[in-house]
């Protein structure tokens, strides 16, 4: 019963994450999205200072450039110091054109960056044992609130990649893999089978009190498009723009009825020489001498005022 207290008051502390990426549109837009889903949230752009910010934030996880021009997040496994429950994680975003470097210490995840989120989330709730069903939960009311997920800045992501399976290395996570779509019943097997270990939080019960892992990915599948909202992904297909012009299915068949209703052009405009007749009638409305007398005024008044 205690157990079970300590676990949901667990669940419910707010994560405190530290963002230490270059990319600058990578880092506001994983700052957004951690924090609308009730993370403590501080991202940096380099390394100056560094050790300061752990000591001021204590972070729960940090999420790192993985080698940089101002970040070398491979190295930051040996130089972070972790805590009785291996606190602070450690997770590192690598560029697909990025040469492979030995990391140093212990890292927990790589992702490939730009992020997916979905992807993200999967991960942080592996890292920070936390209850991937509560975090569901939150994405819902989120939404329903009129939050808008979609809100969170424009972020260019690559293709998602269906069939890419989330490897989660390190000591306190080997074996640990999590799939988005096509589960095997495996993994699902794996994750249950490590629940009493204290050193496997990616286990069974941080899925859910029955650790029904299908549940949680059923439901965490529902809020695809959510998640996909949030990182929309940018291309450079025709059909895509035309689908993200017309996004609503009616638009192009009310466009159509526009341009019927609209009265048809005049084929002929106005002629050239009655419009200069009746621009010189306009013109001879006007009294030259009242004009003339008024001009030589003011420049007397002009002369006046420069006069010694």
């Amino acid at each position: 019963m205690l157990t079970t207290v300590l676990s949901k008051l667990d669940n419910r502390r707010m994560r405190r994450v530290l963002l230490v990426i270059e990319d600058f549109s990578e880092a506001m837009y994983l700052e957004t999205l951690l924090k609308k889903l009730g993370f403590d949230c501080l991202a940096v752009r380099n390394e100056l200072g560094l050790s300061t910010q752990i000591l001021q934030l204590s972070p729960h996880l940090i999420i790192a450039t993985y080698n940089g021009r101002k970040v070398k997040g491979f190295s930051l496994g040996s130089r972070i110091r972790r805590n009785a429950a291996g606190e602070p994680g450690l997770i590192l975003l690598r560029k697909g054109n990025e040469p492979q470097v030995p990391t140093s210490g212990q890292v927990d995840g790589l992702l490939n960056s730009p992020v997916n989120a979905r992807e993200l989330i999967a991960m942080v709730c592996s890292v920070c044992s936390i209850n991937i069903m509560q975090l569901i939960e939150k994405i819902k009311r989120v939404q329903t609130s009129g939050g808008g997920l979609g809100q969170a800045p424009i972020h260019v992501s690559g293709k998602s990649r269906e069939s890419e399976r989330i490897a989660v290395s390190g000591n306190r996570f080997a074996q640990a893999q999590v799939k988005l779509r096509g589960q095997d019943q495996d993994t699902s097997n794996n994750h249950a089978s490590e629940a009493g270990s204290k050193s496997e939080p990616a286990s069974s019960q941080s899925l859910g009190e029955g650790g029904d892992f299908d549940e949680a990915r059923n439901q965490f599948e529902d809020l695809l498009g959510i998640l996909e909202s949030m990182s929309p992904t940018v291309e450079k297909n025709s059909d895509f723009r035309r689908q993200a012009k017309w996004s609503h299915e009616n638009a192009p068949v009310n466009y159509d009825r526009f341009l019927e209703s609209m009265p048809p052009a005049r084929s002929n405009g106005i002629d050239g020489k009655l419009a200069k007749l009746e621009v010189e009638e306009f013109r001879g409305l006007e009294n030259r001498e009242e004009i003339k007398e008024v001009d030589d005024e003011r420049k007397e008044f002009v002369r006046a005022l420069f006069k010694k």
